[in-house]
């Protein structure tokens, strides 16, 4: 993989960083060479190896920038590394023997003198607390090797006295262990058998160990504290399962699939970068590049974090923005077709409105009332956004005239509407007669009487600009707007594809699949508005004849 301008520069730049700090390790190493004990303070050379590990540590966190960037050459990275560790210590090594040689030379010329010289009082320091346990087996070791160091090997305390230490720095499993044995001097002894026959399991605390390794917490991305996390713990379990004598070094196929199973995408596409061979890499390798890895996130995560602020700042503020302006323009806006997932059917899970369902209308009322009560819809027109309290819609039972819907309604000995199935009203069919043309108005039947809706002649421009003259039907119960399809191919005006279910026109449910935008003019002032309307088959259809009073 190639690298681009910007990357070449920085690479420049560290690897020029890099061949300064080499250039300290090689004055050191003329230092050491120009040494003459006889002539030089001894203190100059001690001066000269605390510098040691600033120089160590410059050099681990540009290597580390450079095989982060540089990830074509991991070979020449690893080799890099190994020549200055190797320069590393054999300087250190070099310098601590002339230091001991110096300070052994000048300690035997002063024996006599040093016997006779009064010591300084010794600083007093803080009592070293006794480590506390609480049956954690993988404590153990640690718990009870200090514990023998302070207290079991101490000839000034009695095994009461033992004893009594034991039982304060015990809690938990332990504590249940010894808890029962009566403290006393014989039972000291066996209370620390009964211990070591519980915890001192080599074979149990392997197991532990292994497990926690299998348990440690997954690596979340960009985490560089996770990241620390799973290195220290898997590198200080692996390295107590190698004191206790496992072959840990030939683990490596499965511990670094432990590994990478815990790790974030983007530290495993970077190890797949860096070993993109088909060898089979070591367990040590991954442990210094999780070691780089690490390096590198504490170098750049104060910039980062610092860039992400600004950066949520940022998209707070225009989220705000934009939720304003949604605001803003959903109050200017006419009503308009709703998403399809709103009109998916609570009862059988197809997209369609609740009282098209089939299944619904089959179950028993007491069923559908649960099933409406339970998915908090309203109980006169099946919408989620209010309750029957607060609906507006202008229709109600038609058989009992009651805010609740048709499909709702509890036959009883009281109903004294028409009997009428529920099928039947939904679907609006009516009797058979003769069939008559209605050129002015849409009628709608219910129970009550029949409902007129106005229609008006009105001006609209094809594609050509040309005005035609059409009827249109003024439904103000209707939420959008609908166009047929004679005259949407009349106008010849460009269609936009659409899905959306309608009801509630032409007797059944019908699928618009396009819409197209219709300049309106009035003939008898210039009011003119563009409005967007869905294109059905037909909108009104023959009804049967019926005898209209003149009254109202």
């Amino acid at each position: 993989m190639g690298l681009d301008e910007t990357q070449a520069k920085v690479l420049v730049d560290l690897k020029r960083k890099r061949g300064v700090v080499k250039g300290s390790l090689t004055r050191v190493r003329t230092f050491i060479s120009k040494f003459d004990p006889r002539n030089d303070a001894i203190t100059l050379l001690e001066f000269r190896q605390e510098e040691l590990p600033q120089i160590t540590k410059k050099f681990d966190k540009i290597q580390c920038e450079i095989e982060l960037i540089d990830l074509d050459n991991p070979e020449e990275a690893e080799a890099e590394r190994e020549s200055f560790e190797k320069e590393y210590y054999s300087i250190r090594s070099e310098m601590q023997e002339i230091i001991n040689l110096e300070k052994s030379h000048n300690s035997s010329m002063q024996n006599a003198s040093i016997s006779a010289t009064i010591q300084p009082p010794r600083a007093l320091l803080a009592p070293i607390s006794l480590p506390k346990f609480n049956g954690n087996i993988l404590e153990w070791e640690s718990f009870f090797d200090c514990f023998k160091v302070l207290v079991h090997h101490e000839d000034t305390y009695s095994a009461a006295q033992k004893f009594s230490y034991l039982r304060s720095v015990l809690s938990g499993q332990a504590l249940d262990v010894v808890k029962g044995i009566p403290m006393t001097e014989t039972n000291y002894n066996v209370a620390i058998k009964k211990l070591l026959h519980r915890y001192d399991n080599k074979s149990l605390i392997i197991q532990s160990h292994i497990r926690s390794i299998l348990d440690v917490p997954p690596v979340k991305p960009g985490s560089s504290k996770d990241l620390q996390e799973l290195h220290s713990l898997v590198t200080n379990h692996v390295a107590v399962l190698e004191a206790l004598g496992q072959p840990v070094e030939h683990w490596d196929a499965w511990l670094i699939t432990i590994i990478l199973r815990k790790l974030d995408i983007s530290t495993i596409h970077q190890w797949q970068l860096r070993h993109a061979n088909t060898e089979l890499p070591k367990f040590i390798e991954i442990e210094k590049f999780l070691a780089g890895r690490c390096v590198a996130f504490e170098s750049t995560e104060p910039w980062f974090s610092t860039t992400e602020d600004n950066d949520l700042k940022t998209a707070s503020k225009t989220t705000n923005l934009k939720k304003t302006n949604l605001t803003q323009y959903s109050k200017k806006s006419l009503l308009a077709a709703k998403d399809l997932s709103e009109d998916k059917c609570v009862c059988c899970s197809d997209v369609h409105k609740l009282f098209m369902c089939t299944k619904f209308k089959e179950m028993p009322v007491n069923k559908r009332v649960t099933l409406v009560r339970e998915t908090r819809l309203c109980f006169n027109c099946f919408s989620s956004f209010h309750m029957a309290d607060k609906c507006k819609s202008k229709y109600s039972c038609l058989k009992c005239n009651r805010k609740h819907n048709t499909l709702l309604h509890y036959e009883t000995q009281f109903d004294t509407s028409e009997s009428k199935s529920i099928s039947d009203i939904n679907h609006g069919k009516n009797p058979q007669s003769t069939a008559s043309c209605s050129s002015t108005s849409l009628i709608a039947h219910n129970s009550n009487g029949h409902v007129f809706l106005p229609t008006v002649i009105v001006s609209v421009s094809d594609s050509h600009g040309t005005e035609r003259k059409c009827r249109a039907i003024l439904d103000s119960g209707s939420q959008i707007n609908f166009v047929s399809k004679r005259l949407a191919n009349m106008l010849q005006l460009p269609r936009q594809k659409v899905s959306l279910p309608v009801s509630g026109i032409g007797a059944n449910q019908v699928q618009s699949v396009s819409s197209i935008s219709i300049k309106i003019k009035s003939r008898v002032n210039q009011f003119e508005i563009e409005l967007v309307c869905h294109v059905l088959p037909v909108i009104i259809k023959n009804m049967p004849c019926c005898s209209i009073p003149m009254e109202g």
